[in-house]
């Protein structure tokens, strides 16, 4: 587990265990969980467990865990505040002025595709949304 400087140890360990389930390709067992976020085998249950209740961490049939869609609900909240053209213009630019070609940014709605914004050249050509 890292050092972090949080004066909450239990919230510190939570979140190397949710890191550690982030970084994993799929499902995970217990032992290998506490194991990576530095842990011992009874805290880090005893924490899934928490985690478990507020529907961040999932337990599959096999008894391993995962992320719980719980996080789901947090990404999308975060999404709908984040301006994704005031994020992501300063990366188009660049990367049109390094390549000569247009950018463009777009985001799914549904079954189609919006485009939000075009770069050529590092300059602005269209905003649509």
């Amino acid at each position: 587990m890292k050092n972090v400087a949080s004066s909450i140890q239990v919230l510190d360990r939570a979140m190397a265990l949710v890191g550690v389930l982030s970084r994993a390709a799929g499902p995970m067992s217990l032992t290998r969980i506490a194991d990576q976020a530095g842990l011992h085998t009874a805290s880090a249950h005893r924490i899934l467990g928490a985690l478990m209740a507020h529907g961040l961490v999932e337990k599959t049939g096999a008894g391993e865990y995962d992320l719980g869609v719980r996080w789901l609900e947090v990404g999308n909240r975060l999404r709908s505040r984040l301006n994704i053209r005031q994020v992501a213009l300063p990366t188009m630019q660049r990367l049109a002025e390094l390549t000569g070609e247009t950018v463009n940014l777009i985001v799914r709605r549904g079954d189609e595709a919006v485009y939000v914004e075009r770069v050529s050249g590092g300059q602005t050509l269209i905003q649509v949304v």
